[in-house]
């Protein structure tokens, strides 16, 4: 009996081991860099702006609005879904008007479910997102500081 617990704990570990090195860990992943997928994340045109100023749940132009955290940075309100970027699932925020790809506040890479901001969150939960809006390629996107599930009753 105590060979054969031995014997699993050893394999445990081995798999452990092999699950450890494997390629492909972590939440940081970069967009791949193929001819249909580039990031290049880019200001938006007054016409956007207003399109997008829509979705946030505090506009700019509120006297009584907060100064944000984060200065250019917004509060959206949404639905946490998963939408294609080329042929990889990421992370978006479905507002009343747009979608909003979540992305890093460095501008590096898209989100996944597995990042640790997202960490409380499931597809399906409406959260608030603190970001600055942009634009990668065609998209609209949100340069992501805070993600906040929406907990506020309706009561």
């Amino acid at each position: 009996m105590c060979r054969r617990i031995r014997q699993l704990l050893v394999c445990f570990i081995i798999i452990s081991l092999f699950a450890a090195c494997s390629d492909g860990g972590g939440y940081v992943q970069s967009i791949p860099n193929g001819s249909d997928i580039s990031l290049s994340a880019g200001a938006l045109t007054n016409k956007e702006k207003d399109k997008v100023f829509k979705d946030t749940i505090t506009p700019p132009n509120n006297p009584m609005n907060e100064v944000p955290y984060v200065p250019g940075a917004f509060t959206f309100k949404g639905v946490l879904q998963l939408e294609y970027y080329g042929t990889e699932l990421y992370c978006v925020v479905r507002g009343v008007n747009n979608d909003y790809f979540l992305m890093d506040n460095g501008v590096n890479y898209l989100f996944r479910l597995d990042h640790p901001l997202l960490s409380d969150c499931c597809v399906g939960d409406t959260i608030v997102v603190t970001a600055e809006p942009m634009k990668v390629q065609t998209y609209f996107s949100l340069a992501t500081y805070y993600v906040m599930l929406n907990n506020i009753s309706k009561d």
